[in-house]
């Protein structure tokens, strides 16, 4: 410690830029007073302009798609950028499409009805022919399995309806 202070007064003693106490005062009695002003702050409202070169992207982004490809958007219910809640219509589509694939539908069941009680028919009435020996087993089986195959047609038939009311 003995030795920092040394080196202290010796830096001071030796130092030849350094001035004394009595010579700053001096200084200070020569040099010009300045006239000073107090205000008391006030709020103001500043704004602040930016502008920049760049990219805008949006914060957040939703795609959207629909489940059945190849339909014409029919309306659009929103603009682009405006904001959508969960459930809100964004669009209608033409539905023409899906009606015609009903009715074809519909139609194709009603054959496949009509197919499968004329197989029955044809089959009631050739069963009681074979106890006669009227026709062979092999004409009544023939009727049996164009029932079956009847009853497939209407079944998948039903499922092309269902189908179709579903895309609707």
């Amino acid at each position: 410690m003995g030795i920092i202070v040394g080196v202290l007064i010796g830096r001071f003693m030796l130092s030849p830029n350094q001035e004394t106490p009595s010579k700053q005062a001096a200084q200070n009695q020569n040099a010009t007073v300045m006239a000073v002003e107090a205000v008391h702050p006030t709020s103001i409202t500043i704004k602040n302009r930016l502008s920049a070169n760049g990219i805008v992207a949006a914060v957040e982004t939703a795609e959207v798609s629909s489940q059945i490809s190849g339909v014409a958007i029919e309306r659009v219910l929103v603009e682009v950028g405006e904001f959508v809640k969960a459930g809100q219509v964004l669009a209608t589509l033409d539905t023409r499409t899906f009606e015609q694939q009903l009715s074809s539908a519909e139609a194709e069941l009603a054959t496949a009805v009509a197919a499968q009680e004329k197989a029955a028919a044809d089959l009631a009435r050739t069963e009681p022919l074979l106890a006669i020996d009227a026709v062979s087993r092999q004409e009544v089986d023939a009727y049996r399995t164009a029932l079956r195959q009847a009853l497939a047609n209407v079944t998948a038939a039903q499922a092309h309806v269902e189908s179709a009311r579903t895309n609707q």
